[in-house]
């Protein structure tokens, strides 16, 4: 009996808890302060997926022979780019097999670099679609196949061009484990280890980059002392070979900080230090179709719509468009790089201060604002 009026008791206690936070609840719930809460817990229980996203390379899902979809074969230092596609392999099991006779392996779907070109500086690199990363953590599975000139199998990242990037390789001739960074076309002094890696082995490699911080790992385990290199900041990613090396590539992905456009960040700002401005956009004219997109704006959800036929004219006349459209005004400018060619337009929304002298005023308050976002794209060639 006793046991039970404690129970009874303890459902009591509960209920009253659950009501008290129930109404609680309902009170702050349009507060400021309901609002940061559960932005708190959020942040709490899905810190990764709030800021970073994933993605996988997977081979098993693009037609074999042929290089895999989105990626591009280039090449670094000397010769031709190299052959890359896709193929069937053998690959370990994660178990361990239950008896002598059963398999250790089974097939899966890598990709290959197959060209067996003996020029010596000769880097063919299989860049990994067209996004550019700042920090990620990245790794893939490699293999050694065959190669008289080098056998060898890395990594390139934050690539500008093939002329300036960094990369990780492992050396099976050379026996060794090292980091480079390719600047104007000149490899910099390695930095690394001997190691050994045999043909028909597979291995784990990972880069992980935060700011200018570089850690390498090979086999789940660090290789190389953590780097401090300030040289690129972003790029792109590829797979990496040399000369006649034929090297397998599997089980590729990566984790990343998804990387806002540059002018997209400027935008922000702008509107920000702003408030007055209604809207702000930059637009990016085609200049094939002579359409224009907007690729910035105060509003997001513009961003990808098409912009207006005057945007083209802006463009190709250098000169500044005015309209006026109920209570707002609307104000397109040519918005030009550090050497004055016009990179795109930028429109500026705005409420007319004197309505007598609308377009007068409007130019004037929107020439400063132009100024200050034209000093900040100085750095840039594009608005992509």
């Amino acid at each position: 009996m006793a046991q039970d009026r404690a129970r009874c008791e303890s459902i009591k206690k509960l209920s009253m808890i659950s009501r008290a936070l129930s109404v609680y609840k309902n009170s702050c719930l349009n507060t400021i302060f309901f609002r940061a809460a559960s932005a708190c817990l959020l942040l709490s229980f899905f810190p990764s997926r709030l800021f970073a996203e994933d993605y996988k390379w997977d081979y098993s899902q693009m037609p074999t022979n042929e290089v895999p979809k989105n990626c591009f074969s280039i090449v670094a230092g000397q010769g031709q780019p190299g052959t890359w596609k896709v193929i069937t392999d053998e690959f370990p099991l994660p178990f361990a097999p239950i008896s002598s006779t059963a398999r250790a392996t089974a097939p899966k779907s890598v990709v290959g670099q197959t060209s067996r070109e003996a020029t010596d500086e000769h880097f063919p690199m299989l860049q990994l679609g067209t996004n550019s990363y700042g920090d990620f953590k990245f790794s893939t599975q490699f293999k050694l196949v065959d190669g008289v000139i080098e056998q060898m199998a890395g990594v390139a990242f934050r690539i500008q061009d093939p002329q300036n990037f960094y990369y990780v390789r492992a050396s099976g001739l050379g026996n060794t484990f090292y980091f480079y960074c390719v600047r104007k076309g000149e490899r910099q002094n390695p930095i690394g280890n001997a190691a050994t890696f045999a043909k028909g082995v597979w291995h784990e490699l990972g880069v992980e980059c935060s700011g200018a911080k570089i850690i390498i790992t090979l086999d789940g385990k660090q290789a190389i002392p953590t780097l401090n290199d300030f040289t690129f900041s972003s790029g792109k990613i590829a797979l990496l070979t040399k000369s006649d090396a034929v090297s397998y590539f599997t089980d590729t992905k990566i984790n990343y900080t998804p990387k806002i456009p540059f002018i997209r960040q400027v935008v922000q700002d702008t509107a920000k230090e702003h408030p007055g401005l209604v809207g702000l956009q930059v637009m990016k004219v085609d200049p094939t179709t002579k359409k224009s997109r907007i690729v910035a704006s105060k509003k997001e959800s513009e961003i990808g719509m098409e912009g207006e036929s005057s945007d083209a004219d802006c463009v190709a006349d250098g000169t500044n468009y005015f309209r006026s459209e109920g209570k707002l005004v609307y104000v397109t400018m040519p918005l030009r790089d550090r050497n004055g060619e016009v990179l795109g337009v930028a429109r500026f929304v705005m409420k007319p201060f004197n309505p007598l002298n609308a377009k007068e005023n409007a130019v004037a308050s929107a020439a400063p604002i132009l100024q200050q976002m034209q000093t900040r794209l100085a750095t840039v060639d594009s608005l992509d």
